[in-house]
């Protein structure tokens, strides 16, 4: 991360950003669901990075983290025939042991969504009940910034949006970049 810069998240979308992106960037409901109609088939997901992981300095100001915190990572592509559309990013923080346990034990909050596999996040977070969101935070940010996804153009800023889940004190950060 040395030398990139974090995004800067603000309330309004970015002004200059991408034909498509525009309509789907602010959009509420099931993005997944959008980006299948636009698609015109079932989304792919394409799994880069799950595991325990660090957070990161932005997600670190969202969450009121210190910056060595951690928690679970999981990090997508979501396809349409092929073609990157969506890069995805959730992080759970898990400050203590016991926290790290009861996820891995399934008895967190957000345990189920280390075994989602193939399926997207979106679909998962629609069935779920008692769910708090907050508003979306929008940014341009540097390709080079998403941790394991080489983009094809680092030098290019990204669309991106971010929110917050929460559920029984739990947290979920969900960070979803606009690839086209």
């Amino acid at each position: 991360m040395n030398k990139i810069k974090a995004p800067h998240w603000q309330a309004e979308p970015p002004r200059y950003i991408g034909m498509k992106t525009p309509l789907l960037l602010p959009a509420r409901g099931l993005l997944t669901l959008k980006l299948t109609a636009q698609c015109g088939a079932p989304l792919q997901v394409q799994t880069l990075f799950e595991d325990f992981g660090q957070i990161l300095p932005d997600e670190a100001l969202s969450l009121n983290l210190a910056d060595n915190s951690s928690g679970w990572v999981r990090v997508v592509l979501l396809n349409c025939h092929s073609k990157s559309m969506l890069y995805a990013r959730s992080f759970i923080p898990l400050r203590a042991d016991s926290e790290r346990t009861a996820f891995l034990m399934g008895q967190h909050t957000f345990s189920d969504i280390k075994t989602l596999g193939s399926q997207p996040l979106g679909l998962w977070l629609a069935k779920q009940h008692n769910l708090q969101r907050t508003p979306f935070q929008f940014s341009l940010s540097p390709a080079n910034y998403w941790q394991h996804w080489a983009g094809h153009a680092p030098q290019k800023n990204l669309a991106a949006r971010q929110s917050i889940f929460e559920r029984q004190q739990a947290h979920l950060l969900l960070t979803e970049v606009f690839l086209d």
